[in-house]
């Protein structure tokens, strides 16, 4: 915090608010400052239509107008088990590769299937459902017979094999029927192609296609260029928004007019498969070749020979293994033209027509052409031999006598062909070979065994992980380790440019900056402003400081059990004496309760009565609490003899309560009686509810029991209807005293009207743990488990009160002991804040510490404070696992007795979910995880489970003793059944209609039939509010019949008693099964009851004409969200969060709304009303100031004659003056709501003048660009809230916010994940990929305050039809893990347990190291990983020391701390590393000729720094079109240096050799792993017998049929969805840096430009992901930086020669400097040294030498510049070096160095006369105060004898 910013926080003035306050009102906004985001695409249609009639460029302009890709992990997509739709065409074309028909050779259908299954079960792993669907018009994409046959056989065997639906039905996407289809079933996205960017013209199809996708609201992901890792798949993908009726017609136009350009095709639907017997097995050749030969004229011999040799391929094909039907080392093909292509596709046609006779189990294996070709061969060789085998007997006698059903298979066949023999002698025809056109190529050759350099290395961390793997025969070692042909570079590197390359760095912990307690004024002034802080946004949340209670260390608590104790050990006399003294105080109290009482006698008013009775209640309760808490009086052990003494006090005070409530009770009851008309049903409702709610309270009471009550109670029901509640009541009800014609469901008007009102079913007992609440089941789960010191997963809606727990074992620990921690890991630093806050409200008061200790601390990747020294540690994720890996923190690791993981369910989140794994198998104590969204709690809790067991043993070896005698047992929470909302959400569609603003909308509306009929389940999450179980009862019984739906008559199924919430929920699960059984019923009598069903429950005004306006989404949330406001307002749902996932949104929605409420005020004062209001106003308060004068003047009189001591009434007038003066604040802030309530959302509200004065003092001192219209809406009880504000903004959001002043936000994420901000209605603004079923639910929860709100409200605002119904109707994600392991994670692990620490310490670093090794959470759905995961450690250990980051013990060496610092950018760490010790970095720095670092030297480091480090990629067809339109980016990365791209691929080169070798090594080593299964249609084929070889041992079974080996695996194959590895080699995780990406240059554009904007608009950025990329950025240079200063030589003076340190910080401090004039992050960076601040026009920077030091010309001595100078700076002393001259100047200015530059260098001047031309430097190196000449003149004298120069004055 700079200086002045204390001293106006300290001396802010009231005037400087009210300054603010006032410059707001003239703040004008016009629309411009709203830009529309995006262009209109109709606009953009006439532009094409400008174009001219070129149909080419009408297509690409209308495309490019829709394509905007993004690149991102597709899992969050589908992951919601969401039905989406792949292009089947597409993706066998991405998997056969580009010219597909050069390919036809060696094509496999069994080999394609395979890779196809292989493909789509990545999807399906990662908990993707999808369909796929094959257009008949892309039948034009497949050139040959061969091809078509292929797709025909695929169609096939995923419609017969396997539960894919597979549709062949659509023409296109045009077509009407699959427009229906998307309309119904609302797929999420299409995964398809665009087609080549080079081959536009011929890809113009599915260029369209794209088109038609975007109009019709589909999403796209492009399958070309997907990649997948173990538990993602990425790729591109664009987003589509509902398009107008203009350019459906556009788009439906040009597919028109590009389809008469093409040849037509029949349009031919894929027959079904005949059913085939299993003893006909070559149905299809039957049908295919009978018959035929007889009738062929061209080329008959050779056709003839062809059919032959498939019958007889076919025949052995049936009968041998895979391994047998090849030739070992060989492979056939056919040239492009060749006669022999001719007769294949002959082949394949005459093989189509005969498919359908194909038996299913044969399907994927009815094409094999190398196999065709490989036996083609071998008759034409047979036939051209002087030794021809005369039979095909003998031609393949080694097959017959393996298996010798082949003969007889022959045999039959010759009986279907009658004119061809196929067991007799050969008798074809001459010359039918002269066409078979075919080569034999030899397979490269792997016989030859390579080298092992698999290095064991000898640590215990490494021997015991990979025991298992070790212990088995097959793995090899080197013998000799000193053999190894490894060199230790760093040594070289160390020795060549004198660095300290083993010196220990610094870890992440250090480097990051503590917030340290200084002494001096300033500091002490900056702690009490953030102690300020805390307890003011604590008290905002808890709603005070909690300093009652001190929280001591109970003495021996680590050796106890927690255990309530009886209050039968007090002793008797105690409890007498107190029971006595709540008797006397109640006796007291009665006399004040009669006169209230006897005063409502004759009280008629309802509303009177009820404060009265609720005052009584309260009374009653406050005493019993009192009674519960004082106990019974009980004999002690030395009056055992005597009987027990227990008096009435119970008793006594019960009977006067309940005697006065009763009349109260009926008084009030006759009242609501009297006002119920029963002529007008509905009308009374709410008074029937309040009857009812007391009637409920009466009855549990002893007076009810009265006949003179029961027959007044019965009369009384009997009018409302409730008949059999009466009976079941026991109240004698006669069905003629009802004043309704029947008897009245109770159990049904429960349902409709009473839902809020259902108790929970919670204990009577209230649990003495807890005072201020009675506890939820659940929660005392919890709290048991924290007693017993077990861990929890605990999953319990939003705002259920599942946080509490925390609180409660944060007490409890630190009653433990003054040592133990609890860490409360957050996932986000948003709230982190909160927690602090929240803890510091709570306990901060509370404890008493030793010095040098505190109760809590933060720690997050930017700062840290009490982090070490504190009990109660409010974290990150990373920087949790920073203090877990690290071997310095130890010790701190082991004083942690429990971790807080608040939304655990981020262990699934697509970037850092591996971190939160790998923190909950790192730590050593119980914790308690938190969620509201895990779908598969189970899987987890299994998972964490067998961790805590794992732990458990560890400790049992390690002899690692807990004294405090923690459990290993894993809790679920609840332990049976599911937590349900305190309140229900209610769902709506604004469609901004004037009659009909919402539309509701019934979860079952939202279900899709097929997904269910699919799952033959209605998803868990489908939960009905009590109304909405009787809305679809009602449509039920509509559709099916009163008698059909007999059984869940809610009377009939509930009982005609009063519900609990748990009756509710038994009755949604028996209204799902009901629904379920109608739904299964519709698939198998084909009828549609339950879309029936639906259209009864959805209302009719969704329509895809409601989509249509939302084709530009900005264009109409604008003209739209100032009617949702209002209509927020008008019906009581506020206060409301704004969720809008595009950041934009967030600021321009609230100036949208403040601007409408801003011009009505104007409109209402321009009119007569307001000037005739404001007369009457100002007349009211004169004559109210007049009265209030008069009234004070009375109370002065009175307080003077109370007292002679004047002081203090002196003191509290004077305060009370200051606090009218000082209200001016909260004043200001209410001028809007005070004037004109109407006109803003402020409403009344908790916020004191303190608190609005602290707030608005804290945004008066905000820089952030934005502050000023951030107060602006302010006023208008509006603002917004997102990563991109400043603290003081969040804040001051959050806490007017729970203060009731705002009454609506509009928000990002930010607010999703634990913030506290409870509110009525959330609105979902605007489509997002990021709005997906896991953020639809944490958001949602925001809805429905507990104890606040009957019900939550949830508003779709700008959302497509299809995205709501997806959102309503999607699962949550499942958990499936993350990736497990990296190079990176094995070095850190490897440094945690280096041997240079005390055994205990080492032990316990290798314990945790092998928890987090051994319990991957993918192993949950992949047991067999764990192996693979093993060995694979085993090869990345070696290639750590290949690349000198470890020795052959394990230790670290060479530059394993910078690569471990960077471990976020695996494997681009390792190549920097690399870079650094090969010295290309020392080639390629140099200076310039004023000795500072020249500006190519940090270009070129920029552009590899970001080659590496800042990896975006960049869509190269979106570049390309739009590279033209860019303005200040140039977007594209530009290429590597030279010399960097050589060392690079050289080190690619080292991991291709490395991890060649690993998977050599692993195929043999689980050789016996090899799948011979299909793995979606389960198919098993038989291998064979065949050995072969060496030379495919990495290659899966199927791929060897299309001629593939060792020799065909490159870098391809790794994370690719099709590989053809095999599936027991663990691929996903192998480093891989790709030279062939093109790449987002943002970080070298951002250092040109430094606007930040232009990253959005030019380099396509996601607004939201700007900041963060450049901040991770920043912090890499920042890491990097640091990292070499420390290592590099001269380092303990802080100066070095050496160009790579000086030019990585000058680097980061440039860019730093940047980042800090863009983004206002409350904290400048101010480098050091001179530094230039101008480009151009000043003499003195064109001199300047920036830089921290000055080099002596005599002897060449550094000295350092301690503080920052510039040209600006004043009172300084600087140094001008003539290189020409070989002299150095020194001197003194008191004006700017600027001016006194210019006027010693003004032409004339002596100096500039004898120095011109000459080439001169300027250092400003020294500064004094303002003032201080005595100062300065010593300094220059101190100069001139260090420099050895002349001075400079004395010219």
């Amino acid at each position: 915090m700079e200086e002045d910013d204390i001293m106006s926080m300290s001396g802010s003035d009231e005037s400087d608010i009210d300054d603010l306050l006032d410059d707001l009102n003239d703040l004008s906004i016009d629309d411009d400052d709203f830009e529309e985001d995006g262009e209109d695409m109709d606009d953009g249609i006439d532009e094409g239509l400008k174009e001219g009639t070129n149909l080419s460029r009408k297509i690409s302009h209308l495309f490019y107008q829709c394509f905007k890709p993004h690149y991102i992990d597709l899992c969050i997509e589908f992951a919601d088990s969401e039905e989406f739709l792949i292009d089947g065409d597409a993706l066998l074309l991405h998997i056969i590769g580009k010219e597909a028909e050069n390919r036809e050779g060696s094509l496999s259908s069994l080999h394609m299937i395979s890779s196809l299954e292989k493909s789509l079960s990545h999807f399906q792993e990662r908990g993707g459902e999808f369909a796929l669907i094959f257009f008949n018009s892309n039948k034009s994409l497949w050139s040959s017979k061969t091809l078509l046959l292929l797709r025909a056989v695929v169609i096939l065997h995923f419609r017969n094999n396997t539960k894919i639906s597979v549709f062949t039905e659509f023409e296109n996407p045009f077509d009407e029927k699959f427009i229906a289809y998307v309309g119904k079933e609302k797929p999420c996205f299409v995964l398809s192609t665009c087609g080549d960017p080079d081959l536009f013209e011929q890809n113009q199809q599915m260029t369209l296609f794209f088109i038609q996708y975007q109009n019709l609201g589909l999403n796209f992901a492009e399958i070309q260029e997907i990649s997948k890792s173990l538990v993602s798949i990425f790729g591109w993908y664009s987003m589509s928004q509902p398009k107008s009726a203009k350019f459906a017609n556009f788009a439906k136009d040009l597919y028109a007019q590009w389809s008469q350009t093409q040849e037509t095709l029949e349009s031919s639907q894929e027959e079904e498969l005949n059913i085939m017997p299993s003893n006909v097995p070559y149905g299809n050749l039957i049908e295919a070749f009978a018959n035929i030969s007889s009738s062929l004229t061209d080329n008959k011999a050779a056709k003839e020979a062809i059919i032959f040799i498939t019958v007889v391929t076919e025949v052995l094909k049936n009968h041998c293994g895979i391994f047998d039907r090849i030739d070992p080392g060989s492979y056939y093909s056919m040239a492009q033209n060749s006669k022999m292509r001719e007769l294949v596709n002959f082949l394949n046609d005459k093989m189509l027509s005969g498919l359908k006779y194909t038996s299913k189990e044969r399907l994927s294996d009815v094409m094999d052409n190398q196999m065709l070709l490989r036996i083609s061969f071998i008759f034409k060789e047979n036939a051209a031999s002087k030794d021809a085998k005369l039979s095909v007997a003998e031609l393949f006698a080694k097959e017959i006598t393996e298996h010798g059903e082949i003969l007889s298979d022959l045999k039959d066949l010759s009986n279907s062909f009658p004119e061809i023999d196929f067991v007799g002698t050969l008798s074809l025809p001459g010359g039918c070979f002269d066409d078979f056109d075919l080569e034999k190529n030899e397979i490269e050759s792997s016989s030859e065994k390579k080298e092992s350099y698999l290095m064991k290395i000898d640590h215990p961390l490494y021997n015991q992980y990979t025991k298992s793997i070790m212990d088995k025969d097959t793995v090899e070692f080197l013998e000799d380790p000193d053999s190894s042909p490894f060199v230790m570079e760093y040594k070289t590197f160390e020795e060549k440019y004198h660095w300290h390359v083993l010196k220990k760095l610094t870890d992440e912990y250090d480097r990051i900056p503590e917030n340290r307690q200084t002494k001096s004024f300033f500091g002490r002034k900056n702690n009490q402003k953030n102690a300020s802080f805390m307890v003011r946004y604590g008290t905002s949340i808890e709603g005070g400081i909690e300093i009652d209670k001190p929280i001591a260390v109970t003495e021996n608590s680590k050796d106890k059990k927690h255990k309530e104790k009886p209050e039968g050990n007090k002793k008797s006399s105690v409890v007498k004496i107190q029971r006595e003294n709540i008797k006397k105080k109640f006796l007291l109290q009665k006399e004040d309760l009669d006169s209230k009482y006897k005063a409502v006698k004759d009280v008629a008013i309802t509303n009177k009565l009820t404060d009265i009775t609720v005052m009584f209640e309260n009374k009653w309760k406050e005493i019993q609490k009192e009674i519960e808490k004082v106990g019974i009086s009980n004999t002690n052990s030395k009056d055992k003899g005597k009987e027990k003494v227990k008096d009435n006090l119970e008793e006594d005070i019960k009977a006067y309560f309940e005697d006065r409530l009763t009349k109260l009770y009926l008084k009030i009851m006759k009242n609501h009686m009297a006002t119920v008309k029963f002529d007008k049903d509905g009308d009374s409702n709410k008074v029937k509810v309040d009857f009812m709610l007391l009637f409920k309270k009466f009855m549990v009471m002893d007076t009810f029991k009265q006949d003179k009550n029961k027959e007044t109670i019965s009369k009384y029901m009997a009018k409302l209807g409730f008949l059999e509640l009466a009976s079941n009541l026991g109240l004698p009800v006669e069905k003629g005293e009802s004043s309704k014609n029947s008897s009245e469901s109770f159990a049904r008007f429960q349902l409709e009207n009473m839902g809020v009102h259902l108790d929970h079913d919670n204990p009577k007992e209230r649990d003495k743990r807890v005072e201020k609440f009675n506890p939820d089941l659940w929660q005392r789960e919890l709290f048991d488990v924290v007693d017993k010191r077990e861990s929890a997963l605990i999953i319990a809606p939003t705002s259920s009160g599942k946080t509490y727990a925390s609180y409660y074992c944060m007490e409890n620990v630190l009653r433990e002991s003054n040592d133990g921690v609890v860490v409360y890991i957050s996932p986000t630093k948003a709230l982190v804040n909160q927690v602090a806050a929240t803890i510091c409200a709570r306990f901060s008061r509370r404890k008493a510490l030793p010095a040098g200790s505190a109760v809590y601390g933060i720690f997050t990747k930017d700062f840290r404070e009490n982090t070490t020294n504190s009990q109660i540690l409010v974290t990150v994720p990373e920087c949790l696992e920073i203090l877990l890996l690290s071997p310095e923190r130890s010790s701190w690791a082991k004083r942690v007795r429990y971790v807080v993981f608040d939304e655990v369910h981020n262990i699934g989140a697509e970037s850092r979910g591996e971190i939160w794994e790998h923190i909950m198998t790192l730590i050593r104590c119980p914790f308690l995880a938190l969620s509201a969204t895990i779908q598969n709690p189970e899987t987890l809790h299994d998972w964490l489970q067998k961790a805590e067991n794992f732990k458990k043993e560890r400790d049992n070896l390690d002899k690692n003793v807990d004294k405090s005698n923690r459990s290993y047992t894993v809790r679920l929470v609840p332990s049976k059944g599911k937590i349900q909302r305190h309140a229900d959400l209610k769902k709506h569609i604004f469609t901004g209609q004037e009659d009909n603003h919402l539309i509701p909308l019934h979860p079952v509306a939202a279900l899709k039939s097929s997904s269910v009929k699919k799952a033959e389940i209605i998803p868990s999450h489908i939960v009905m509010s009590p109304k909405e179980c009787v809305e679809l009862y009602d449509a039920l019984e509509k559709l099916l019949g009163k008698k059909a739906v007999e059984k869940i008559n809610p009377s009939t199924m509930l009982g005609e008693q009063f519900l609990k919430k748990k009756d509710i929920t038994e009755y949604n699960a028996n209204l799902r099964t009901f629904l379920l059984k109608v739904i299964l019923k519709d698939e198998e009598t084909n009828t549609d009851i339950f879309e029936e069903i639906q259209n009864e429950l959805l209302p009719a005004d969704i329509s895809k004409g409601d989509d249509m306006e939302l084709d530009n989404e900005w264009k109409y949330m604008k003209g739209q969200c100032t009617k949702l406001v209002a209509h927020l307002k008008k019906n009581d749902m506020l206060p409301a969060i704004i969720f809008a996932f595009n950041r934009k949104y967030c600021m321009d929605i609230p100036m949208v709304v403040s601007k409408d409420f801003k011009r009505k005020i104007e409109d209402e004062k321009d009119s007569g009303v307001y000037e005739e209001r404001k007369r009457l106003e100002e007349k009211n308060n004169k004559a109210l100031e007049k009265k209030n004068k008069k009234e004070r003047a009375k109370q002065d009189k009175i307080e003077s004659q109370k007292s002679d001591k004047g002081g203090k009434d002196d003191d509290r007038r004077k305060t009370g003056g200051d606090e009218e003066d000082e209200s001016s604040a909260l004043q200001k802030l209410n001028t809007v709501f005070n004037e004109f309530p109407e006109h803003t959302l402020v409403s009344k509200n908790t916020l004191g003048d303190d608190d609005a004065k602290f707030i608005l003092t804290r945004l008066q001192r905000n820089t952030d660009i934005a502050n000023p219209l951030f107060l602006y809406c302010l006023q208008y009880g509006i603002s917004w809230h997102h990563a991109g504000n400043n603290a003081k903004m969040r804040n001051a959001t959050e806490m007017l916010f729970r203060e009731k002043f705002l009454n609506l936000v509009v928000a990002t994420t930010t607010l999703a994940q634990g913030i506290h901000m409870p509110c009525k209605t959330v609105v979902f603004a605007g489509d997002s990929v990021f709005l997906n079923s896991l953020n639809y639910h944490q958001c949602a929860g925001r809805a429905g305050r507990r104890g606040f709100d009957q019900d939550g409200n949830v508003i779709f605002f700008g959302i497509k039809t299809s995205k709501i119904s997806r959102l309503l109707n999607a699962n949550l994600p499942k958990m499936i893990g993350n990736n497990p392991t990296s190079l990176s994670l094995i070095l850190r692990l490897f440094i945690l347990t280096a041997q240079n620490r005390k055994e205990e310490v080492t032990k316990d670093a290798v314990s945790r190291a092998l928890c987090l090794l051994e319990h991957p959470l993918i192993a949950q759905a992949n047991p067999k990983i764990v192996s693979q995961l093993k060995f694979y450690f085993m090869y990345c250990s070696e290639y750590l020391v290949r690349q000198n980051l470890i020795d052959a013990k394990g230790t670290p060496i060479g530059f394993a701390g910078i690569a471990s610092h960077l471990h976020y950018h695996e494997p681009y760490n390792l190549a920097f590393c690399h870079l650094l010790q090969q010295g290309v970095f020392h080639s390629m720095c140099h200076k310039n000729e004023k000795g500072a670092i020249s500006e190519k030297t940090l270009k070129d480091l920029l552009v590899v720094v970001s080659f590496l480090f800042a990896r975006t990629p960049l869509h190269p067809r979106y570049y390309e079109h739009n590279k033209h339109k860019f303005q200040n980016s140039k977007v594209l990365l530009p290429e590597l240096p030279e010399v960097f791209k050589n060392c690079l691929r050289e080190f690619n080169d080292n991991i291709d050799t490395s991890f060649e070798n690993y998977l050599n090594s692993a195929a043999h080593i689980f050789k016996e792993d090899v799948d011979n299964s299909l793995p979606i249609s389960k198919e098993k084929h038989e291998l064979g017998n065949q050995e072969l070889g060496d030379s495919y041992s990495l290659v899966s079974p199927f791929s060897i049929l299309s001629g593939m080996s060792n020799a065909s695996i490159g870098k391809s194959e790794i994370r690719v969805i099709n590989s053809n590895i095999k599936n027991g080699l663990l691929t996903d995780t192998i480093p891989k840096i790709s030279f062939d990406v093109q790449l987002n240059g943002f970080a070298v554009d951002f250092y040109n430009h430094g606007i930040w904007r232009s990253l959005i608009t030019d380099n396509g950025i996601q607004e939201g992901e700007v900041f963060n990329l450049l901040n991770d950025f920043k912090f890499a240079l920042k890491s990097i930086a640091t990292s070499l200063q420390e290592m590099g030589p001269d380092q303990t003076t802080g100066e070095t020669d050496d160009l790579v340190i000086q030019s990585f910080t000058q680097l980061s401090e440039n860019f730093l400097l940047r980042f800090e004039e863009a983004f206002d992050t409350g904290v400048k960076y101010v480098p050091n040294g001179c530094n230039a601040i101008h480009t151009r026009n000043c003499q003195a920077c064109d001199l300047l030498v920036e830089g921290t030091q000055i080099i002596s010309l005599k002897g060449s001595k550094k000295f350092k510049i301690r503080d920052r100078y510039t040209c600006e700076t004043t009172w300084t002393v600087y140094a001008i070096t003539c290189t020409d001259c070989k002299t150095q100047f020194v001197g003194t200015t008191v004006p700017s160095v600027a001016s006194k530059v210019a006027e010693f260098l003004a032409p004339g001047e002596p100096f500039e006369v004898r120095h011109r031309g000459h080439n001169l430097l300027l250092s400003i190196i020294d500064g004094t105060n303002s003032g201080d000449f005595k100062g300065l003149n010593d300094k220059k004298i101190g100069w001139i004898s260090k420099l050895f120069a002349r001075d400079i004055d004395a010219r």
